[in-house]
Order: structure tokens, then sequence, then C-alpha cells
């Protein structure tokens, strides 16, 4: 980006005047922000289908903005995944494709990453990943730490639908 930064004239030798004129060059050297998220996230139920996955990929640069993003790569923790990484092509803004919804059974679960580069006009570029995964059991949720909720009610007293149960009793029957 130019800018005009100071003007004043100058005579020259031939006696013409000209205002002259300096102008800043901003050199974008800055990396774009690039972000991706796979939709969905985690392959259930585990049962060997094709699953449909779409990925949201967000390229933002400030100074030259955004050129566009290309897949880098899908891999899986898996080894033995022929044919379960399909429509996905790297090398081109592949952002659609289907994942196995399968894992090995002695497997903790299968993780597939996807890679994406994103660049800006000025030729910077980052990257993002994103990942899609199969649960080990096929009751694992998203392994996501959630806070408890607390009860509304007193800690030795838990109401259970319309009754309430004596904590403070109960133990002394159990022991």
């Amino acid at each position: 980006m130019a800018s005009p930064q100071s003007a004043s004239s100058v005579l020259a030798s031939a006696g013409n005047t000209e205002v002259a004129k300096t102008i800043a060059i901003e050199l974008d050297q800055t990396p774009p922000t690039v972000s991706c998220v796979a939709t969905p996230a985690i392959l259930k139920p585990v049962n060997r289908k094709l699953v449909p996955v779409n990925v949201s990929v967000n390229v933002t640069d400030s100074l030259s903005g955004p050129a566009g993003f290309e897949l880098l790569s899908v891999t899986s923790s898996d080894p033995n995944t022929t044919n379960d990484i399909q429509g996905f092509v790297p090398g081109t803004p592949s952002v659609s494709g289907l994942l196995r919804a399968a894992r090995r059974s002695e497997d903790r679960g299968r993780v597939y990453t996807l890679t994406y580069q994103g660049s800006d006009n000025a030729g910077n570029s980052a990257t993002c990943t994103t990942q899609v995964r199969v649960p080990r059991r096929v009751g694992e949720q998203q392994q996501v730490k959630r806070p408890r909720k607390r009860l509304g009610c007193s800690v030795n007293t838990l109401q259970v639908g319309l009754g309430k149960l004596d904590y403070a009793k109960y133990r002394e029957k159990k022991h």
C-alpha cells in the first residue's frame, strides 16, 4: 500500500517547478490468519461406513488481503486406511469428502488430521489443522470436560423426582 507522506516545491535546473512527493510503501511480511473446523468432529456410530465430512476454512489478512487456501494433507492415525479417505484432494481447495467411521479393535480410536495452507496476496502463508475422531468405544463421547452442574439442594439431602433421600440416613443403613 502506498500513501503520500509529504509535499514541498522543488525548482528544477530548467526553471520548472514540481511538487516533491514522498511515498511510503508498506510491505506485507505478516502471514495471514488461517482457521479450520471439521464437521462432524466425531464419527459415530463406529460402523465402518463412510461419513460425509465438511471443513470450514477461513483465511484473513489485513494488509494485502487473502488469496485462498489449499488442502495440504489428510492423514489417519491408523496406517491401514485403504479407501477410508475419499473425496479430499490435496493441492486443491477441497473442503468435503468421506471418512470411514472405523478403527481397529485393539485401538484407542482413530484420528483423521486435515491440514490446510492459506495464503495472502503478498505470498505469505500459514497453516491450520483440524481433526476428526473415531471414538474408541461405540458410546464414547467427545473428550471435552464440561463443568459439573450444581444441584439446588443441601449436601445431605438430594431431591429425586417428588421424593427426598436423606443421605445421612442412607449412609447409616448402608454401614
